[in-house]
């Protein structure tokens, strides 16, 4: 079955392109039409012959345009009917409805383009497939903007009234909807308009005001006049020219200032993205917008040495419109406020009425490197799940810089800065001005205010900053990921190269103390290197606690419970790798503390517990790893109900004597619950077990403290990066092969006494009043050249969930950081190996997998 939606939103992309694109460049219609011909011959499409025939007409069509400078206008209108006729069609596919009208009206539009001349169906074809919905449409379109009219009345009176622009935004929201079905595009155009407008206001941040609610009447007194006409003669009431009702809209979304005075500041504020949507489309928006930019830089160029050169002037007259409606279009405010004023400069150089030198040029510079820099900002917030971490633009002083220049103001005086920055007070200020004016040589109001401490240096060079409008942008670069796993790659055959060189007989001979003294700094500087990638490939954990939050929001509700989530240590690093790995476990055990954790609200108020439980994520990093704990106040762990389970699986038998950790770790067992009832998500025993496999996978570890009554703590900890790990080099005959040093508890030397031998069982050893059982890594990993006396070899008390067990080892050679290698996929499953390694003297040695050498041997003896 064809997911037709999918290639609606495939649309959605194409328009947003053609939205951005400068179609005066052929490099940007290049990419349409790439894109618009990967579009048309996705196997769906060629399966509608029609259509995809009428799609390759389109290509003709728009191919032969694209180098007519005087076609731009019916490149553009060929391409934005494109994305129309194709949303309508696809649609129709959707509801399975027959498609074949609109293919027809859109293949004579395609025509109307090429030729010039229209053919006497089209249009009046359209408007007859729905005129018999027009009657339905008219009565109940006039009954809705009755309900606007009324609703702008108390508006009028009342903007803070949040029920009536919520009305409000209903009228026009189904308005638009019901004149798209109809036909009615300019009707379908305003309304819209209207919606988006509303919609930013129901965040309760701002109000209808006058200027606005002024604009709203005469909206609907345009679209009362457009319905009259609807009734009479359809086809021109939808081809009727709304642009200007459209504009003043669209104005009321720029903030004004005050045109006489440059006391007006603007507010900068981060936008809001929509998480549920992706943040595809600002990757998208910004890669385009950056590419606009350095074309305008380059047209700055070509003015420096050809003056009034009108096409590059209007070149980068363009580069701030595009960026403005793409802005607009994206609700991105700060960005569609900059870009509009910088437009509004260049028109009136376009017009004659600035020359582009001097001010104009200084302010053209900085309006594309301030927006440069919102667009770092917004790149950062996309990456962080609609966050920004690092300190926010100001752009209030750059949007006064420009205003001023337009309406001919001065540059805000320095004084004036300082008090607005809230540097200095009014009267501060006031006793500066006095003393400059009775001092002979007219000191600087900077200098003065410094020399009075009432502002320091800094902020005075701020100020000034300010005032000329010079910021400086810090210079940065996209990398794709593919290439820094690459680069850590290369870095990693480094690492390993140098330690083969470091550990060579014949660099090691040679006894020349400054040479050591190179070798030590080469080392040095690798490992900084090293680092250095590493930490290129971290990433805030702050996402992963962001969808717990909304998790524990959405889910507390569903079960009635009252939770709150509180987090800790969001900044703290995680390889990207890592980051969806860790969210499911992560997801796992916040929903087993929710459901099984936490009590109901009358439990809890029987055990004189606060009506609210309470979660509480925790991130942080301890030596090389990094731990996630999992905190609640519920019910904790019942040490019988999880006993009397594990006995009826068969994993413990009665009586016996278990620690609080081996009795834990049975929650983990697949099929193991201790719930009394299954729900629709979870009883079943499946999300812990999915919990340990995760962590597994990451080579990671779980520890569990609870106490009944109380709640419980779930800690993980993980490596920072699963790229290196930090291990024990030990020797089984003639192989080396690597411990990690998160699993190694000790190294003993073995004593004989110590070895208890159980009949028809592995051995056991004892040590400091325990007894763990033991594996003899030659006999585990069929070694024949090794050897065999106990005493002669070492035993590594090694940890895992499962418990602690003895590995016995021919010997102990050292401690190293390798580069984990993949074995390939025909060795991926082999017991008690993880992975490989190049070891510093070129040997290949294999990591060892502790978690299953442990099972193994507690397998073997019974645990």
């Amino acid at each position: 079955m064809v997911d037709w939606k999918k290639h609606i939103d495939r649309i959605d992309q194409f328009s947003l392109k053609v939205n951005l694109s400068d179609l005066s460049s052929l490099d940007d219609l290049e990419k349409l039409l790439y894109t618009f011909f990967s579009f048309r011959t996705q196997p769906d499409i060629t399966s509608q012959s029609l259509l995809a025939s009428v799609l390759s007409e389109a290509s003709l069509v728009l191919n032969a345009l694209k180098t007519q400078k005087d076609k731009q206008k019916s490149m553009e209108e060929l391409l934005f009917s494109l994305c129309s006729f194709l949303k309508t069609i696809l649609s129709c596919l959707d509801r399975k409805e027959d498609p074949l009208d609109y293919i027809k009206l859109l293949q004579e539009k395609i025509k109307f383009l090429s030729t010039g001349t229209e053919h006497s169906q089209v249009g009046q074809t359209y408007f007859d497939l729905h005129r018999r919905e027009i009657p339905a449409f008219v009565n109940p379109a006039k009954e809705l903007l009755n309900n606007a009219y009324n609703a702008l009345l108390v508006l009028q009176k009342s903007p803070a009234d949040k029920q009536k622009t919520d009305e409000l935004f209903r009228v026009f929201h189904t308005l638009k909807g019901e004149a798209k079905l109809t036909g009615l595009s300019s009707i379908s155009a305003l309304a819209g308009e209207a919606e988006d407008f509303l919609n930013t206001l129901r965040s309760g941040t701002t109000q209808l005001g006058g200027e606005a609610v002024s604009v709203f009447f005469k909206t609907v007194e345009r679209l009362r006049k457009l319905l009259e006409v609807v009734s009479v003669d359809p086809k021109k009431a939808s081809l009727e020219n709304v642009n200007d009702a459209v504009l003043n809209i669209k104005d009321l979304c720029i903030p004004k200032f005050n045109t006489t005075s440059s006391s007006s500041v603007f507010i900068s504020q981060p936008p809001k993205l929509d998480a549920t949507l992706g943040f595809d489309y600002i990757t998208d928006f910004s890669a385009e917008a950056f590419d606009h930019l350095a074309n305008a830089e380059k047209s700055i160029l070509v003015l420096e040495t050809s003056p009034g050169d009108p096409e590059a002037i209007n070149n980068i007259f363009r580069v701030f419109h595009t960026i403005k409606g793409a802005a607009r279009y994206l609700n991105l405010k700060d960005i569609q406020t900059y870009a509009h004023e910088a437009e509004t400069m260049l028109d009136m150089v376009r017009k004659g009425a600035l020359r582009f030198e001097g001010r104009v040029v200084e302010l053209s510079l900085s309006s594309i490197d301030g927006i440069r820099k919102l667009l770092t900002l917004l790149q950062e917030q996309a990456s962080n799940d609609g966050e920004i971490k690092s300190e926010y633009l100001d752009i209030g002083p750059s949007i006064l810089a420009l205003k001023d220049l337009i309406f001919g103001n001065k540059s805000q005086p320095l004084g004036e800065i300082l008090c607005n920055q809230g540097a200095i007070t009014d009267s501060e200020l006031q006793l500066a001005l006095k003393i400059q004016q009775e001092a002979s040589d007219a000191p600087k109001i900077g200098d003065i205010l410094v020399a009075t401490k009432a502002a320091s240096s800094k902020q005075v060079e701020e100020a000034l900053e300010s005032q000329k409008f010079g910021a400086s942008i810090g210079a940065s670069i996209r990398i794709h990921l593919d290439k820094l796993d690459a680069l850590m790659d290369l870095v990693g055959e480094l690492v390993i190269s140098e330690a083969q060189v470091m550990q060579s007989p014949e660099i090691l001979a040679i006894q020349k103390d400054y040479f050591h003294h190179n070798l030590v700094e080469l080392d040095r500087i690798t490992r900084d290197l090293q680092q250095l990638v590493m930490g290129m490939r971290l990433i805030s954990i702050a996402p992963a606690f962001q969808k717990m939050e909304r998790f524990v929001r959405d889910f507390s509700k569903a079960i009635g419970k009252d939770v709150l989530l509180i987090t800790h240590g969001e900044d703290t690093e995680i390889d990207k790798n890592m980051e969806e790995l860790i969210v499911d476990p992560l997801m796992h055990m916040v929903r087993n503390s929710l459901d099984h954790g936490i009590e109901s609200k009358e439990e809890r108020i029987a055990q004189g517990k606060s009506l609210i439980g309470k979660i509480e994520l925790s991130a942080f990093h301890k030596g090389s790893y990094v731990v996630i704990e999992v905190k609640d106040d519920g019910v904790g762990l019942r040490r019988d109900k999880i006993f009397n389970k594990a006995v009826e699986r068969g994993l413990v038998k009665k009586g016996e004597n278990l620690s609080d950790n081996q009795l834990f770790n049975f929650i983990f067992e697949p099929g193991l619950s201790t719930a009394d009832t299954i729900t629709d998500v979870s009883g079943r025993g499946v999300g812990m077990d999915i919990v340990k496999k995760n962590v597994d996978r990451l080579q990671g570890k779980i520890n569990i403290s609870s106490q009944e009554g109380k709640g419980s703590v779930f800690s993980m900890s993980f490596p920072i990066t699963l790229a290196i790990v930090e291990g024990f080099i030990v020797r089984a005959g003639s192989d080396h092969y690597i411990l990690p040093m998160n699993a190694v508890v000790k190294f003993v030397v073995p004593k004989e006494s110590d070895r208890i031998q159980i009949y028809n069982k592995n051995d056991m050893y004892k040590y400091s009043d325990k007894v763990y059982p033991m594996i003899h890594l030659n006999d585990f990993l069929g070694v024949k050249d090794g050897r065999s006396h106990l005493e002669e070899q070492t035993i590594c008390i090694l940890d895992s969930d499962s418990g602690r067990a003895c590995v016995v080892v021919d010997e102990l050679l050292g401690q190293q950081q390798v580069v984990i290698k993949s074995l390939g996929k025909k060795l991926t499953n082999i017991k008690g190996v993880s992975g490989g390694a190049i070891l510093g003297d070129g040997r290949v040695g294999l990591i060892l997998d502790a978690s299953s050498l442990i099972e193994y041997a507690l397998k073997q003896e019974g645990v």
